[in-house]
């Protein structure tokens, strides 16, 4: 079984869609937990900076296993277009790639908004 999905996904053609289902779905999943409306309205301070701080933490864990993956199939010969991928998710994937500071904005607002 591994042997065959390692030659399915040996191809960006199928590799990248992959990753971008997978993306899409860790997304999905921090916009569901992080809506602002209701992050800044039913929860403490406290407790909304700890929803935003498992959301980064969640999208850099993210980019760490995204880079692991890139780096063991390129020492394997294989190579990959990231092009694809980080066009197709915009300002997610600018916080996946390292936009860290976007995150820790968004902190800084809601502490001020709960003061």
């Amino acid at each position: 079984m591994r042997r065959c999905l390692s030659k399915h996904y040996y191809k960006d053609e199928h590799f990248v869609p992959l990753m971008e289902k997978i993306a899409n779905e860790i997304i999905n999943r921090v916009r569901q937990t992080i809506d602002i409306r209701t992050l800044l309205s039913s929860y403490t301070l406290n407790e909304a900076k700890n929803i935003c701080y498992q959301a980064k933490q969640l999208l850099l864990q993210w980019k760490i296993e995204y880079q692991n993956t890139q780096s063991k199939l390129e020492n394997d010969k294989r190579n990959f277009s990231t092009n694809r991928l980080y066009v197709t998710f915009a300002l997610e994937i600018q916080i996946v790639t390292g936009e860290e500071q976007i995150i820790d904005c968004v902190l800084e607002h809601v502490s001020d908004f709960k003061s």
